[in-house]
């Protein structure tokens, strides 16, 4: 079996005349081997993930962008206007906070890692920030962009856990 793995691995390497690069070809590659050592079936190999899946992680990376949006609206006031902390601050740095741990619990639902929500984390501010330009008296570009979306999605926060949750069981 190992060398017709192997055999299989050297054809594709010949046909192409170099060794393949791309994750997505080796991974195709990786796919033709388990057909050929008889570890998948063709039905298996060719099942797509369910769309669900896909809105599942969007949602996730919504909820990143928001809770990131709050945390920077929570900045640039303590920054712009340190005397109005306790008036809407509190509650805006409460709601960045309940907004991380839904993504947190969503993604460990979706089977998103900790690594990967912390990318889009970093990803979520460098884009906040250039956007500003680095400047929060800049922070009213931000407020069309992200202002009435974050208020829809987490408007219904039980709904976003079980349509997570339901679209897992339906994965399995």
């Amino acid at each position: 079996m190992v060398r017709c793995a192997l055999s299989l691995h050297n054809y594709v390497r010949l046909s192409r005349g170099a060794a393949v690069k791309t994750k997505g070809a080796r991974m195709r590659i990786f796919a033709a081997l388990l057909l050929a050592v008889g570890l998948a079936s063709p039905t298996a190999m060719a099942q797509p993930r369910p769309a669900c899946i896909y809105s599942t992680d969007q949602t996730v990376t919504s909820l990143i962008e928001c809770a990131t949006y709050e945390r920077t609206r929570v900045s640039c006031a303590v920054t712009l206007s340190p005397s109005e902390d306790d008036v809407w601050i509190v509650p805006r740095r409460k709601l960045s906070r309940a907004m991380a741990e839904l993504t947190i619990r969503i993604a460990k639902i979706a089977e998103i890692s900790n690594d990967d929500v912390m990318e889009r984390m970093q990803e979520a501010s460098e884009k906040m920030l250039t956007t500003m330009g680095g400047n929060c008296a800049n922070f009213s570009t931000l407020r069309g962009k992200y202002e009435e979306s974050c208020a829809k999605l987490i408007d219904n926060p039980s709904q976003l856990l079980a349509n997570a949750r339901n679209c897992v069981l339906s994965d399995r």
